[in-house]
């Protein structure tokens, strides 16, 4: 009988101790899951769409017609700020992108967000110092800082950040030849601002959200300072590096979320 009694006790006591054991044990965490978002970069000429190398625009403040044949640059350092204030910060190569206005699918640039609310985003306009310091020959050819896009300076041991070409018509009529050239090309360190933007938006697990950027052209010209699209019309920045300050200062005040 004090046996049963020692068994009954026993299997008592174990049932008791696994049922506060499991009440006790945290809660399994659920991975909150990741959701990708893209930035959409679009170019525009007073509201309208850019179409390069065949577009002719007509820059009404400084009475010059004008065409882009190209514009690309570097964004990277992808930083964003959710509801909570928490800030995440993406950088490293991995998440470098290279905006190509000459082709449609290079305009977007996505990357993966953990499922969460957000207010804003913000990246540098150009490469930081640790990825400026490294050579096309690092990378996978067809990578953004790869052999493939021909931005890297050689003689200067740096890329190219920002590039802007076009053509110009500046005859006092306004009905001459787009013969004219205007090269802005922007590179070094010290000329890569970050930029920031209040913007509420959401990624859920599995899904995708796009956030439009616009691009003003005519502020790259006609911004905070004027650029002189006739007098002032080349810099591979360290030749002319007051006017490499100007564009960048004109090209991060062209960008707007809206």
């Amino acid at each position: 009988m004090m046996k049963k009694f020692q068994l009954f006790l026993f299997l008592f006591v174990s049932t008791v101790v696994l049922f506060i054991g499991n009440s006790c044990r945290p809660d399994v965490i659920v991975p909150e899951g990741e959701g990708t978002l893209t930035l959409h970069f679009n170019p525009m000429v007073d509201g309208v769409t850019l179409i390069p190398q065949s577009g002719i625009y007509t820059n009404s403040a400084q009475h010059v017609r004008f065409q882009i044949d190209m514009l690309q640059f570097y964004i990277c350092d992808i930083t964003i700020k959710r509801d909570d204030d928490s800030i995440i910060i993406l950088n490293g190569p991995n998440h470098v992108g290279l905006i190509k206005v000459m082709d449609i699918i290079n305009k977007d640039f996505s990357f993966k967000l953990p499922s969460a609310n957000y207010k804003s985003i913000g990246f540098t306009l150009g490469l930081n110092s640790a990825l400026n310091a490294t050579q096309p020959g690092d990378y996978a050819t067809d990578h953004p800082l790869g052999t493939d896009n021909g931005n890297y300076w050689l003689m200067n041991s740096s890329y190219v950040f920002v590039k802007l070409e076009g053509l110009t018509d500046t005859t006092a009529s306004g009905s001459g030849s787009l013969t004219n050239s205007f090269v802005y090309h922007i590179g070094t360190n010290d000329l890569a601002p970050p930029v920031s933007y209040t913007k509420n938006f959401s990624i859920t697990k599995d899904n995708s959200d796009t956030i439009n950027v616009n691009m003003d052209v005519l502020a790259m010209f006609n911004g905070v300072t004027t650029i002189d699209m006739r007098t002032e019309v080349s810099t591979n920045t360290t030749d002319d590096l007051p006017l490499a300050q100007k564009f960048i200062n004109n090209f991060v005040h062209s960008i707007t979320i809206p």
